[in-house]
């Protein structure tokens, strides 16, 4: 089951993810604050948060970017990939080496 609806745009060249609706449960409440997130987001509305920034289409697919987790107030570094002509996102986010992270994998709601 999903978490939330992140709408990607595309600002400057650069691909940005934010945080639309968060669905509830599984979380306690449908608008819940970035308690353990960094600086000024700390406490901060979940929706609304940019949480994938520096994402750059590249000739081979897509640069690495960042990815913040709400749930844990972390920016984690990632991959993405796009799987079945767009209708799919896989999301890698790591810290260091690619090979010791989690992915995701995001689906496109027409």
């Amino acid at each position: 089951m999903a978490d939330g609806l992140v709408r990607i745009v595309e600002e400057r060249g650069e691909f940005i993810g934010r945080v639309e609706k968060v669905f509830s449960p599984p979380n306690d409440s449908s608008n819940p604050l970035c308690e353990r997130c960094p600086g000024e987001l700390r406490d901060q509305p979940v929706v609304g948060i940019a949480i994938l920034r520096g994402v750059r289409r590249a000739q081979d697919g897509y640069t690495e970017g960042t990815i913040l987790d709400p749930d844990d107030g972390e920016n984690y570094r990632c991959n993405i990939t796009l799987k079945e002509s767009g209708r799919r996102l896989e999301i890698r986010g790591f810290l260091g080496l690619p090979l010791l992270g989690r992915t995701q994998v995001w689906t496109r709601v027409e």
